[in-house]
């Protein structure tokens, strides 16, 4: 019968120290102990919730958990000494007092959350450098800091490491490698891309069939653009069958008369600086290059509104830049064969 005491005095104990009042469960000294009206919340670990008193629905993992907690609700925290100074309710820390800046947080009432950011102000809010292996996946993106791709590997067909529309990267954006592709294997910035900071394409590597890093319309690059390998332009053909009107967009376009049945008038527009036109004549038909209304075309010493070109296979390249007094003017880069001005 002694014996049946011990036992039981033991396993009495061992239920008090689990046990649930309340719906409260807690393990370890201190835990949950100046609890009143508080319910269905958990502490495991010594201190662990030890300040809550008339909170429900938290749950504390670790001593000294949620130590500071009175009488918040929802709120959970795992590891040693995690979110010890919280008074707010609906809060999430995975961390440990050792490094209290270090780890995930979040605010399950705004469902903002962190990594090493203790005031998410976004869903997903990262202080420090991302590295992806796999893919970022996404129609907008901002980033302030580092960002690397590591590898976009070989893939059956196709292989491409695609940023979005509107993507800000402050910082450094780099791909170090975009490897063997049977057919394509693409690294493509598309409009609107903004990269302030160094963008670094160290390899792409060999491909079957078409391998490229491609810059879309408006990608703009403030600062350094590295290419370890080469970097070409696809100049836009405009083959004309008449009169024709170019705009600014159309800038480093080679404009030609291949399809011409007569004379062609071609309308600048606007000369604005580092506007580019080249032109080739292909065709025996006259090439008139005409001005907008105000500019001129800077040939040798003299300024003309237009030129002409009657010959085949002469070219006439121009480039928009600031004269005396602020005008801008067309300026002559080049020309063979014979152009006049008028």
């Amino acid at each position: 019968m002694k014996r049946f005491g011990i036992v039981f005095t033991l396993v009495l104990t061992l239920l008090c120290s689990i046990y649930a009042f309340a719906e409260n469960i807690t393990q370890g000294t201190g835990a949950l102990s100046a609890v009143t009206t508080g319910d269905d919340n958990s502490a495991i670990g010594s201190y662990s919730l030890r300040s809550l008193t008339t909170g429900h629905g938290n749950t504390g993992l670790g001593a000294y958990a949620g130590r500071s907690a009175l009488t918040v609700n929802g709120g959970v925290y795992l590891g040693y000494g995690a979110g010890i100074s919280n008074t707010s309710a609906h809060k999430l820390y995975i961390n440990t007092m050792f490094y209290p800046a270090y780890g995930i947080f979040g605010d399950f009432s705004t469902g903002y959350f962190g990594v090493n950011n203790t005031a998410p102000g976004v869903a997903l809010d990262v202080t420090g450098a991302i590295t992806a292996s796999g893919a970022y996946i996404g129609t907008t993106g901002a980033f302030s800091g580092a960002v690397t791709a590591t590898s976009v590997a070989t893939p059956t067909t196709g292989g491409v490491f695609s940023i979005p529309d509107s993507l800000n990267v402050t910082g450094v954006f780099t791909v170090p490698t975009i490897k063997t592709a049977v057919s394509g294997g693409v690294l493509s910035l598309s409009d609107s891309v903004d990269v302030t900071g160094v963008l670094t394409v160290s390899t792409i590597k060999t491909a079957t069939s078409g391998t490229q890093l491609s810059l879309a319309d408006s990608v703009d690059i403030s600062g350094a653009l590295n290419v370890s390998g080469s970097l070409l332009h696809q100049a836009k053909v405009i083959s004309t069958t008449g009169d024709y009107t170019l705009t600014a967009a159309m800038s480093g376009s080679v404009v030609n008369n291949y399809n011409s049945a007569a004379s062609d008038s071609l309308f600048l527009p606007a000369c604005a600086t580092e506007l580019l036109f080249d032109f080739i004549s292909t065709d025996a038909d006259t090439m008139f290059i005409q001005c907008a209304s105000g500019d001129s075309i800077f040939s040798g010493a003299s300024l003309k509104p237009s030129f002409e070109g009657h010959a085949v296979n002469q070219s006439f390249s121009i480039l928009g830049l600031p004269t005396n007094g602020g005008q801008f003017n067309w300026i002559v880069k080049s020309s063979t064969g014979t152009w006049t001005g008028n």
